[in-house]
């Protein structure tokens, strides 16, 4: 038997205009919680939207989030999978002001013993173009932490790979550094497996079964990383062609960077989301500010993840200073898997985006800072989702 449910309120007054829909849907074992919300108010243009998904043993939440104010545009959106023993939680940022376009995304796996957790941030700001990638695995008994950095400004290529591994009694760390206009000192001190010359070729690197990583640095060409399943990651990055992340089932996500193309969500039926950048045709958006996640590659200071707790991550690159890794705790990011601590995101006073996997804790949505997704939407009150029997999903939607 199915039921459906649609609520639709609109409220104009001379300066502002508030529009909001909640559908919840309710088919044999499936149960569909979707609203959207859309808000004009001078310059601004805000939209939001929330899609929960509950059928058999799978649990989806997905957000997606839209602001316009000025000349600046604000993308987010942030996906939620739980089935079975597989947890999976992937967001992804895009922020165009100005001359500045920023991308970012973060995915979180978690299956069985495996934690997989890894970041991608992307930064075009007039002649610079920074590109960064932070990996992370842990599995059994071994944990490895991978970084890559790429920084191209004016005249200059930079390029630099850290890579953290443990196993057992065993401890691994590598870096590499390319820069186009250094001196490269001894380099006949340099292990025969690394092929740092100019050219620059390839710098080929298996590292207990990391497979290889191809930078034809002047290429670009592409970057494969075949971490332990991750797929391919396509960075063509003057180029800028395309970003593939096949990332359990993530599709694709094609990076608009010039006006081209779109970003493609293939997230449980949202369909597209279409972002011609220069263009400028819809949807596009941002994390309110994105803190410290993108840094300067030349300097080099430090990559601080403003993710409450995760401590920081120092990059020195220009000599050399010191890597910090906090790999065993990591802060809040993981681990504790199953308890699963909180994934903490400062998007403007977000909270917690995840508390508790198993049993769900709140999920807080950044619409202004409205607090939990109890959506104090004109007195919207609570709602409650039917996750694993957490009660019921309550509508006091005007007095609904």
């Amino acid at each position: 038997m199915c039921n459906s449910v649609l609520l639709f309120v609109s409220h104009c007054f001379a300066w502002f205009s508030l529009l909001w829909m909640v559908g919840f849907h309710y088919c044999g074992d499936c149960v569909i919680l979707w609203m959207v919300g859309f808000h004009y108010c001078g310059d601004c243009v805000i939209l939001w939207m929330v899609g929960f998904h509950y059928c058999g043993d799978c649990v989806i939440l997905w957000m997606v989030g839209f602001h316009y104010c000025g000349d600046c545009f604000i993308l987010w959106m942030v996906g939620f999978h739980y089935c079975g023993d597989c947890v999976i939680l992937w967001m992804v940022g895009f922020h165009y002001c100005g001359d500045c376009v920023i991308l970012w995304m973060v995915g979180f796996h978690y299956c069985g013993d495996c934690v997989i957790l890894w970041m991608v941030g992307f930064h075009y700001c007039g002649d610079c173009v920074i590109l960064w990638m932070v990996g992370f695995h842990y599995c059994g008994d071994c944990v490895i932490l991978w970084m890559v950095g790429f920084h191209y400004c004016g005249d200059c290529v930079i390029l630099w790979m850290v890579g953290f591994h443990y196993c057992g009694d065993c401890v691994i760390l590598w870096m590499v550094g390319f820069h186009s206009i250094a001196i490269v000192h001894s380099l006949h001190h340099l292990p025969p497996q690394i092929l740092l010359v100019y050219g620059l070729g390839q710098i080929l690197f298996p590292v207990y079964g990391l497979g290889q990583i191809l930078f034809p640095v002047y290429g670009l060409g592409q970057i494969l990383f075949p971490v332990y399943g991750l797929g391919q990651i396509l960075l063509p990055v003057y180029g800028l062609g395309q970003i593939l992340f096949p990332v359990y089932g993530l599709g694709q996500i094609l990076l608009p960077v010039y006006g081209r193309g779109q970003i493609l969500f293939p997230v449980y039926g949202l369909g597209q989301i279409l972002s011609p950048v220069y263009g400028l045709g819809q949807i596009l958006f941002p994390v309110y500010g994105l803190g410290q996640i993108l840094s300067p590659v030349y300097g080099l200071g430090q990559i601080f993840f403003p993710v409450y707790g995760l401590g920081h991550i120092l990059f020195p690159v220009y000599g050399l200073g010191q890597i910090f890794f906090p790999v065993y705790g990591l802060g809040q990011i993981l681990l504790p898997v199953y308890g699963l601590g909180q994934i903490l995101f400062p998007v403007y006073g977000l909270g917690q985006i995840l508390s508790p996997v198993y049993g769900l804790g709140q999920i807080l949505l950044p619409v202004y800072g409205l607090g939990q997704i109890l959506f104090p939407v004109y007195g919207l009150g609570q709602i409650l989702f039917p996750v694993y029997g957490l009660g019921q999903i309550l509508f006091p939607v005007y007095g609904l």
